[in-house]
């Protein structure tokens, strides 16, 4: 096995690093703030107390819409068959099995036999933990683009379809086909998606429930927690505090 290299990792709110190639993965273990990565036509999200993995040789770009510090692990790709970490990238929630068989492997002194060991246990838990799906598809035309850069930075605009379709010079018809062909979701889903994802960052970076529910358009703050919980199989409270994923 080769060597695993571990990095911290550190930066301010509104950091960014450009679209970039690693021939090694990358696992981020992410303890406090959050982690933007852009991936292909896809954005993740990686909060405080969640692993988040992107395989070597995927072209990604990372932004860090709050301070974060983590560590990442530079992980080689010379593992076969079921021993190899996932061909996509997946988010997971970094919970008392997994955070433990990392940190064994990342114990000073651990003798290299043992150290493979528990690299080999730790693969498989994170290839069999569920991604949690805090995954955004973004549309590929610089129109619909332009709709999900103002939706996403201001989740909370309440304006239509009929206002979107407009500003694209489409018909309605036409901007719902086109952005479900792009995104594989209708554009209702997918502006209550990134509503759901500010509120994941919010959360992360401190915010209280209410205040997040207010910011990202919900004027019903049960409404909300009723819809968190259906998405990402937790209360917001419960993503918040994730007291059994803490690092």
């Amino acid at each position: 096995m080769k060597p695993v290299v571990v990095c911290s990792l550190a930066h301010e709110a509104f950091a960014e690093t450009a679209p970039h190639v690693h021939e090694d993965g990358q696992l981020f273990r992410i303890e406090d703030g959050s982690v933007n990565v852009e991936a292909g036509v896809r954005r993740w999200l990686l909060p405080g107390g969640y692993l988040g993995w992107v395989p070597p040789r995927c072209p990604h770009a990372a932004w860090y819409p709050q301070p974060v510090a983590g560590r990442v692990l530079y992980c080689p790709d010379d593992a076969d068959g079921d021993n190899r970490m996932p061909a996509e990238v997946k988010v997971v929630r970094c919970d008392r099995f997994l955070a433990s068989l990392l940190d064994t492997f990342l114990e000073e002194g651990l003798a290299p036999v043992r150290a493979e060991l528990y690299w080999q246990a730790f693969v498989d838990a994170f290839r069999h933990a569920p991604d949690v799906g805090f995954c955004l598809p973004l549309p590929q035309t610089a129109a619909l683009r332009t709709v999900a850069a103002a939706l996403l930075a201001r989740p909370d605009l309440d304006e239509g379809i009929d206002h979107w379709a407009a500003a694209t010079h489409r018909s309605r018809r036409s901007f719902c086909r086109h952005f479900r062909d792009e995104t594989g979701m209708s554009f209702v889903a997918w502006r209550q998606s990134a509503r759901l994802w500010r509120a994941l960052e919010l959360l992360s970076s401190g915010w209280s429930v209410t205040a997040t529910a207010l910011e990202v358009g919900y004027h019903s703050v049960s409404a909300f927690i009723q819809l968190f919980r259906r998405r990402f199989g937790m209360t917001p409270l419960e993503l918040a505090r994730h007291p059994d994923t803490r690092v």
